[in-house]
């Protein structure tokens, strides 16, 4: 075989193997570029871009430019779908219109508990006191968002394996039509009542959660979830972070400001009070109703509340039905190196020792009292 047959054999063979390697890295790249839309900018968007919903329809990732863009109806997400925006306060998808109202819709949202693999980032979402919700989610990722205006809620987490990270969640609740005010993050594991709680793990922070009408985050009948790093301030309700019938979770890190009001728990009444009278609270923790009256295992246990700053009536309260029944409070919680100064009164436990056969909470190192390791008030 000749010299030059070799090189061009070598050059044909070198040329095929490129132009697959560029195949292959224009595939990669298609699949984690972003679309962006709309097609010709915000102020100039002509017939030829399609909607939102197409758009993310469409495509596995759809970057939003600047602007503010009116939404007539939800935005549905759907699994390994990712949007984002140019700028948190700058790319703003508003609720508008004659909006369709059903009492579950969001903004954006995840409507399904087998969506996965979403993400949201870098955008407001601005429920415009129209729309229940500004985000439902589901099996998403929420980063860098702003979430604001929702007639009941900020975010809803009805379904698992939900994360919310680094954004601000505002202004909601003012209109809720049902059990009124809503919340800034509301997380809900009561569409079964015949099932045990469910297990949904939701992660919540490093958050700023504020201004809200109702609590800063409202947990009810959800298990195993983390609320780590937040700022909870300035929210109006019963509490800046409200556990009901709720296990297994992590509160840590906070820093919480609720002010002091005569607010209280009125959707459950035997959570309504205290040993300094029906008050609000930084962080509280209920449970009233046995598992033969209610869902099965509708217990707040086995939860760690550790390390956070809670200032308001009552920097902790735990609460429950023990009137009735003596084990029908929070027990076997953990409580240790928080700081509740600044609170009128700093913390109350609802299950004296001795009140049942086990169940005691763990208070370590709190200064309840205002010196360090300083006991909570047992009634």
């Amino acid at each position: 075989m000749s010299f030059l047959l070799v090189a061009f054999l070598l050059v044909a063979l070198f040329t095929s193997v490129s132009v697959v390697k560029q195949k292959q890295d224009l595939r990669s790249r298609a699949q984690v570029e972003c679309f962006v839309w709309p097609i010709f900018g915000p102020v100039s968007q002509r017939a030829e871009s399609p909607s939102l919903q197409d758009a993310v329809n469409s495509h596995n990732c759809v970057r939003v430019r600047k602007g503010t863009y009116n939404l007539t109806g939800p935005l549905t997400l759907w699994s390994n779908k990712t949007l984002k925006g140019e700028s948190r306060d700058e790319t703003i998808l508003k609720a508008s219109g004659a909006w369709p109202n059903n009492g579950l819709e969001g903004v954006v949202q995840m409507i399904r508990n087998d969506v996965s693999g979403v993400n949201v980032s870098n955008l407001t979402i601005d429920a415009n006191q129209i729309s229940t919700h500004a985000i439902v989610i589901r099996g998403a990722v929420v980063d860098s968002v702003r979430a604001k205006n929702g007639k009941c809620t900020g975010i809803t987490i009805p379904g698992p394996a939900a994360i919310v990270n680094n954004s601000i969640i505002e202004r909601n609740g003012n209109t809720c039509p049902v059990a009124p005010p809503g919340a800034g993050i509301y997380a809900d594991g009561t569409d079964d009542k015949s099932k045990v709680p469910p297990q949904y793990a939701p992660r919540i922070t490093n958050n700023t959660i504020r201004d809200n009408y109702g609590p800063g985050i409202d947990i009810n009948t959800v298990w195993n979830g983390v609320i780590q790093d937040n700022t909870i301030t300035n929210n109006k309700g019963w509490a800046g972070v409200s556990l009901y019938s709720s296990s297994y979770w992590n509160i840590s890190g906070n820093i919480i400001n609720q002010p002091a009001t005569s607010d209280y728990q009125k959707y459950h009444p035997r959570c309504a009070g205290g040993p300094n009278g029906a008050k609000s609270a930084g962080i509280f923790l209920c449970e009233d109703y046995d598992q033969n009256e209610g869902q099965p295992n509708t217990v707040t246990i086995y939860n760690t509340i550790e390390n956070n700053r809670s200032a308001s009536w009552y920097g902790i309260l735990l609460i429950g039905n023990d009137e009735q029944t003596p084990y029908l409070v929070p027990r076997f919680n953990t409580i240790k190196n928080n700081n509740v100064f600044g609170s009128t009164h700093g913390c109350a436990d609802d299950f004296k020792v001795g009140q049942w056969m086990d169940g005691a909470n763990t208070w370590t190192n709190n200064n309840c009292s205002g010196t360090s390791n300083t006991p909570p008030s047992y009634y």
